[in-house]
């Protein structure tokens, strides 16, 4: 399907005599198209309809409302892409091809430091162009050499990215999205909103704007969305939804929930490691030392991880350091080297000053990192202990699921059904050989690794995927192992990676049997 969009876009210019560019907006237009396809090639694989309309709530909330008939919206799926349904095709093309209404349509979300390429009404816009100012005579000229108009490439190109990102399907445009998730926002003990949201890009942009959040949240595929709503008690008839083909999901929400609670906890724990009590430090390093441990391109939640948890709910006081430590960081000193009258005191009359001991005061968790420390561990530990017996695998071979080799590769044993899906998604292999692996209980290993990917502000590590290896049914022991690989370089060493992590967890293991056997008998 072809159609002509108008749009505005910016450019600078420097008036003759002056230094400072100004900004302006001139209109053009561009022909995009949208393909179009039938049934088959895209799939209905579930229906979506958010009940309530919660403007808290962000990630896409509102892109999963109900259509104007009340009815949900279909998610289709094509190449391991989600795409929900939108306008009609008629009312489509008329709000495009009209500039007012353009920036209701998906075509107007180019970016999100971008401006609307439609009419803004609520900012006021005067159309020119460089010609126009050029020969204006209240400007004088133009300083040509200053003067940025790209005659709106960038913009233009932007918005056929959008179109690409479409479907039109028997008269009905569907728009790409993320995989439609359930979100429960908690404030402590309480859920404060809920509905369906979009998948988070990874699980490293989810830690990455949360790091500053005091909130937590339990989210979860739609396949096991009804278990998480049950225990969590609340009203189910908010969302409307239903999953027509669960093998389409590939979020595991266990596995980041849990990752991303024991990240904040971490976060919380760091300030307070020179607080009482004292064990607040030994629980930090050995959160710190299990998340190091997760590859956050496959987050399997480990013993390890799950161990960590409850090392924070388990810290207490030791009398012969916390109880010294809290009488001297409560006691007052005459000094004068604080500088500081108490509220209520004149110093020059006597009154009382106190010592900057630092390190001491500090000693006191005033502000309740700890508190907050411990309530995201036990987030972290109810999300895993109420998890829906399918929703992960029972992988209880290995105290450690993720290696690191000085091959540069990452290891990470998958630890359910919809991370194998988005693996074998991420490589682009046939999901039914994954999927019969599945079955027959293989282990399966994500072989990954890391690379610098320039973005506008600076370089960040992206985990890439370089295979996957499925290692014998169970009960087979001595049947092949198979490997699945993409176009990675480095994918000849996948199954010998592999090998080496099942040596170095199995030896870990061990050790790890024989300290517990020797602490027993002691």
């Amino acid at each position: 399907m072809k159609l002509t969009i108008p749009f505005h876009y910016q450019f600078w210019y420097v008036p003759v005599r002056c230094q400072n560019d100004r900004e302006a907006f001139a209109k053009t237009a561009i022909e995009v198209e949208i393909p179009e396809v039938g049934e088959a090639d895209a799939p209905v694989v579930m229906t979506v309809a958010n009940k309530d309309v919660d403007k808290s709530i962000s990630r896409g909330y509102s892109r999963f409302l109900p259509k104007p008939d009340g009815s949900p919206r279909r998610v289709r799926m094509r190449d391991g892409y989600f795409y929900v349904e939108g306008f009609g095709a008629e009312e489509f093309v008329e709000r495009a091809s009209n500039i007012a209404t353009l920036n209701s349509t998906f075509l107007s979300r180019i970016g999100k430091y971008d401006k609307n390429p439609g009419e803004d009404k609520a900012v006021s816009r005067t159309i020119t162009s460089v010609s126009e100012l050029r020969w204006n005579r209240n400007i004088g000229g133009l300083r040509e050499d200053k003067t940025r108009d790209d005659g709106g490439a960038k913009t233009g190109a932007k918005i056929a990215a959008q179109a690409a990102k479409m479907l039109v399907v028997d008269g009905v445009t569907y728009e790409r999205c993320r995989e439609p998730v359930l979100t429960l926002v908690m404030d402590d003990d309480r859920i404060t909103a809920y509905g369906i949201v979009e998948a988070d890009k990874s699980l490293a942009a989810r830690l990455d704007a949360g790091k500053y959040a005091n909130a937590a949240a339990y989210t979860s595929s739609l396949v096991h969305a009804g278990h998480v709503m049950e225990r969590a008690g609340v009203d189910p008839s908010i969302v409307e939804y239903a999953v027509i083909d669960p093998a389409a999901s590939s979020y595991d929400g266990v596995s980041a929930d849990v990752v991303y609670a024991l990240s904040r906890a971490k976060d919380k724990l760091k300030e307070i490691v020179k607080a009482s009590p004292a064990g607040a430090l030994q629980a930090f390093y050995r959160v710190r030392d299990a998340l190091q441990h997760v590859d956050l391109g496959s987050p399997s939640v480990s013993a390890e991880v799950v161990a960590a948890a409850q090392s924070i709910v388990d810290i207490v006081a030791d009398p012969d350091i916390d109880e010294p430590m809290a009488e001297l960081a409560n006691a007052r000193y005459m000094t004068d080297r604080s500088g500081r009258a108490l509220p209520g005191g004149n110093p020059n009359e006597g009154g009382p000053f106190v010592l900057g001991l630092t390190h001491v005061s500090d000693y006191r968790d005033v502000i309740g990192y700890g508190k907050r420390a411990r309530y995201f561990a036990e987030v972290a530990l109810d999300r895993w202990e109420g998890r829906h017996p399918q929703s992960t695998f029972d992988n209880g071979q290995t105290q450690r699921m993720t290696s690191r080799g000085g091959d540069g590769l990452t290891v990470a044993e998958i630890g359910s059904d919809a991370q194998a899906r988005l693996a074998a998604r991420e490589l682009g292999v046939d999901y039914t050989v994954v999927d019969s692996a599945v079955g027959a209980g293989s282990r399966i290993f994500r072989v990954s690794e890391e690379v610098k990917v320039a973005t506008s502000l600076s370089n960040v590590l992206r985990s890439v995927g370089v295979g996957l290896v499925i290692g014998p049914p169970a009960g087979v022991p001595n049947a092949s192992w198979t490997v699945l690989t993409g176009n990675h370089p480095k994918a000849g060493i996948a199954l010998q990676a592999v090998a080496e992590h099942v040596e170095a967890m199995d030896e870990r293991d061990m050790e790890l049997s024989q300290d517990q056997q020797l602490i027993s008998i002691f």
